[in-house]
């Protein structure tokens, strides 16, 4: 949080966005970021419930009924832009800390786990001298769970590896 404000402090621009694809799965999200261009760098606090096809793509929890929310995540966001002004294409990293309650059986756990991920996308102004974007973007990492959840003798494997792709909106202030 530091960074960011002493980027802000910096004469760099500041944003405020959202990832759309908690709010589907009933969720929340809350982006703030500082461009300090070619690079920006953001703090997310996000939280959604986790498709079952999500949590059985981890072979160990297939037909065992679990649910999945994620209470709380903190992610971190670094990321170099190619073109000068901050639009267009970007490389960068991720890392959060999840806190999730996993369910099965009227029984919970929660736990926390860890990801790095490496990402990519493009953040777009559709709208010529507006402060509106949408900022696609993919990214490929591990996820470390740091407890194993057990319900009623069962244990919650986390899936390994991972691949995800979803949307940024948000709002940038200069």
């Amino acid at each position: 949080m530091l960074l960011l404000l002493e980027l802000a402090t910096a004469g760099s621009g500041v944003s405020v966005a959202s990832d759309l694809t908690p709010w589907v799965l009933e969720g929340y999200s809350v982006i703030l970021m500082v461009d300090a261009e070619p690079w920006r760098v953001g703090l997310e606090m996000w939280g959604m419930n986790m498709p079952t096809s999500l949590v059985e793509l981890n072979p160990a929890n297939v037909d065992k009924d679990w649910t999945r929310r994620v209470d709380l995540a903190l992610a971190l966001y670094v990321d170099h832009h190619l073109r000068p002004d901050n639009a267009g294409w970007h490389v960068g990293l991720a890392f959060d800390a999840l806190r999730s309650t996993v369910q099965r059986e009227q029984q919970s756990a929660s736990f926390w786990s860890l990801e790095l991920l490496l990402r990519g996308g493009y953040r777009w102004f559709p709208f010529e001298g507006e402060r509106l974007f949408v900022n696609p973007w993919a990214a490929v990492g591990p996820l470390l769970a740091l407890e194993e959840p057990e319900v009623g003798g069962v244990t919650f494997d986390e899936l390994p590896f991972q691949a995800l792709a979803t949307c940024h909106v948000g709002w940038r202030f200069d």
